[in-house]
């Protein structure tokens, strides 16, 4: 598959230099054209220019510009002229400050789309103008286009570019799709969008600070790696990076799997960039699911000044959503349920091992937690006839054995859930699904996975720890959910004594405040 960047622009200068860095970042194999119609900046873009690290790049200089209104649409047109498209099976058109942070979307479409008879790919970015189409960013198959339609009212046409986008491939019927890029379509304000991952911006000292903070380690399970994004995606939030994560970089076999994860099956915010190419930071997290969390988090971006804990909590939800295959699976009476997640395997330890008593369980605690989970699960049966339950859990057995035993407490329903063949995928299924439940009851005295659930879903959260410890790890996200009828404005890290924060250091590997 060949594709060009076809890139136009009139006085932008700087931006080039960051636009080759944010590509670099990207997995994306392309060639490079740069058409600038203002030939007074020559000599310094021929700097920027030659920086570019691709083999097959060619610079163009031109005076001839016919305006703000269609000069881009001028050096479309002139390039079909020239030939530069021949050969190519994708052009992508974009402007130097509209940078590329992740290229894993964009060749999602360029993959998917290459052999149907799709001539254009369009964005939009006003929302309540429908008869546009963004004119900083597009993608065409240049074999299929046998007309110049850009040139068509290129010096006749009056409107903006946008319009003038949509009205030539309407008035010549040309096949084209709408690519999501926003989620509410509207540009303002300025930020890396929602899907395509572009980020235009013409301020660059807001461009400086944007370059990709990479989390180092991603072990354990789903839980702690989704714990650990969000932690990341908030520091990132506040100071004004790109956060970038190889979410199945370090895969492992555990008892209840591997925890190697599809990622299409979710929608990441925060501008997530996954698997990047180049970063210039680093942060590690000794402990996962603790080291990113709130307490120190709030420790390290209060030197920032005016932000509160609750500030930087708030910012842990919304960052992952469940994609459309997922949604699509999760029964619509999933909201009025009361989730149960039960753990095993891993979770149930024997003197023998070696282990943190503060997020594992001995056979005693285990029984206490579920004899205490059990008695209010009687009780919401007593007090709520028809009571629905989603129950999940790495062990069948186990789940199907507690289920039993309350369906004799009375009148209940239980959500099941439409499983597939990969344990993987059904794990993240069961994640979201209990993030629509109204309410979880935690079966274990910590566990990270219906943790996520509940900071995704921001719903109330039972846990048992307190019926046989005197700390309790699960506090540390006191301030993001409510766990037992209660929610912390402030955090004291008595949960977490002996657990250290994350660590960031810069491409030299040296530590960065």
């Amino acid at each position: 598959m060949k594709v060009l960047l076809f890139i136009t622009g009139h006085s932008q200068l700087h931006e080039y230099n960051y636009f080759n860095k944010f590509l670099q970042q990207t997995s994306l194999k392309c060639d490079i054209f740069i058409y600038c119609n203002n030939a007074s900046i020559a000599p310094h873009i021929v700097k920027y220019y030659q920086e570019f690290p691709q083999t097959n790049k060619q610079l163009f200089i031109t005076t001839l510009n016919s305006g703000y209104r269609t000069g881009g649409m001028e050096a479309m047109s002139r390039a079909i002229q020239m030939g530069v498209f021949h050969g190519y099976d994708y052009v992508i058109h974009l402007h130097p400050d509209v940078f590329l942070t992740e290229s894993i979307y964009l060749n999602k479409i360029l993959y998917t789309n290459l052999e149907n008879d799709t001539v254009f790919f369009m964005t939009r970015y006003f929302p309540d103008d429908p008869n546009h189409f963004s004119s900083d960013f597009f993608i065409f198959k240049p074999r299929l286009l046998t007309v110049n339609i850009f040139f068509a009212e290129l010096y006749t046409y009056t409107d903006s570019p946008e319009h003038y986008l949509y009205h030539v491939i309407k008035k010549y019927n040309v096949k084209h799709q709408v690519v999501k890029r926003f989620d509410n379509d509207n540009w303002s304000p300025r930020r890396i969008d929602d899907h395509l991952k572009l980020y235009h911006e013409h301020d660059l000292e807001l461009v400086k600070g944007k370059f990709i903070v990479y989390l180092t380690f991603m072990g354990g399970g789903l839980g702690d790696k989704l714990m650990d994004l969000m932690g990341l995606c908030v520091m990132c939030k506040y100071i004004d990076k790109i956060p970038g994560v190889g979410f199945n970089r370090y895969v492992k076999n555990y008892v209840w799997g591997t925890n190697f994860y599809d990622t299409s099956l979710f929608s990441f915010g925060g501008g997530l960039v996954l698997d990047p190419v180049d970063y210039e930071y680093t942060v590690t997290s000794p402990n996962a699911s603790i080291s990113l969390s709130p307490y120190f988090m709030f420790n390290y971006l209060k030197q920032l000044g005016n932000l509160t804990l609750q500030d930087i909590s708030e910012s842990y939800r919304g960052l992952i959503k469940p994609s459309r295959q997922i949604v699509e699976m999760i029964p619509v009476e999933t909201r009025g349920a009361y989730g149960i997640h039960l753990r095993k395997s891993d979770k149930i330890i024997t003197t023998a091992k070696v282990s943190d008593l503060r997020n594992e369980n001995s056979l005693d605690e285990f029984y206490i937690i579920m004899n205490a989970l059990m008695s209010d699960v009687k009780d919401i049966v007593s007090k709520e006839p028809g009571a629905i339950f989603l129950v999940v859990s790495e062990d069948t057995l186990w789940k199907f054995e507690i289920m039993e035993m309350i369906s004799k407490f009375g009148d209940v329903k239980f959500i099941k859930l439409n499983y597939t063949t990969n344990q993987n995928t059904d794990s993240v299924l069961d994640l979201f699904a209990l993030s629509q439940c109204k309410e979880i009851l935690q079966g274990v005295k910590y566990s990270t996975f219906s943790m996520t659930a509940a900071i995704i879903g921001n719903c109330k959260l039972r846990n048992y720890a307190h019926f046989v410890s005197g700390t309790n790890l699960v506090n540390a996200w006191n301030s993001v959910i409510e766990i037992n009828g209660q929610k912390a404005s402030i955090l004291t890290g008595d949960c977490i004594l002996g657990y250290s924060g994350f660590i960031v250091k810069n491409r030299n590997q040296e530590p960065c405040a």
